[in-house]
């Protein structure tokens, strides 16, 4: 990550949002005028004090947002264009992946120091540590613990008892239960209490479709 954090989120800078039809929000580009351009070119400049070499990532994308691939990667280019056009400038804008930029910083051929001490606890502003999380929501962490024991109990009895299909209908109820629960704002406990109560219920539910497994392959094995 950057250290100046993502520069999506700068709104004021990249983007300006509209209300559309049923609540939903859009996302609309300010035009990209030569101020526009500059401001992102004096951005760049100063994320690259935070790197070694000259590949610098800026990454792109916000919860929730920015949903419109079209309008975004349209954008996108334009950016693109003026920047790379832009004659008193010494930058080159791409598209890229993780392992395109990793690549990049390893032909550089440097030498990285070594970390050895904790990455935790992260902070993304001054002052501001996400610690909390470790002990927040301490039911619906238990919840999804004993839920996570009984899913290995009922797929262990599926596979024993070799049942059929309809059963695991049944399995992968509580499976994708479960892996909405390993979410960061599930787990975790960051999320608001609307949607930790919706976890709660799916967890619910998984767990009673997970039940009738569990009684189904017990009479199997009671009476083969």
């Amino acid at each position: 990550m950057p250290a100046l954090g993502n520069i999506w989120e700068n709104k004021d800078l990249f983007n300006a949002r509209v209300q559309g039809t049923f609540g939903q929000t859009k996302t609309l580009f300010i035009p990209c005028t030569r101020d526009w351009v500059d401001e992102f070119v004096g951005y760049v400049a100063r994320q690259a004090e935070n790197y070694v070499t000259n590949n610098i990532a800026i990454t792109m994308g916000e919860d929730f947002h920015y949903q419109d691939a079209h309008l975004w990667f349209k954008n996108l280019d334009k950016l693109i264009n003026y920047v790379n056009a832009k004659e008193d400038s010494n930058l080159n804008l791409v598209y890229s992946t993780p392992s395109c930029y990793l690549k990049a910083v390893n032909d550089a051929n440097l030498t990285w120091p070594t970390k050895n001490d904790d990455f935790f606890p992260y902070a993304s502003d001054p002052n501001s540590y996400w610690t909390g999380y470790f002990t927040s929501r301490p039911t619906i962490k238990r919840f999804e613990r004993v839920g996570n024991n009984f899913l290995q109990v009922c797929k262990q009895l599926y596979a024993l008892t070799d049942l059929g299909p309809e059963d695991k209908v049944d399995l992968n109820s509580m499976r994708e239960a479960m892996g909405v629960m390993q979410h960061h704002d599930a787990i975790t406990g960051t999320e608001k209490q609307a949607v930790a109560e919706d976890y709660a219920r799916m967890l619910h539910l998984g767990i009673v479709e997970c039940d009738i497994i569990t009684n189904t392959a017990f009479k199997y094995v009671s009476y083969p």
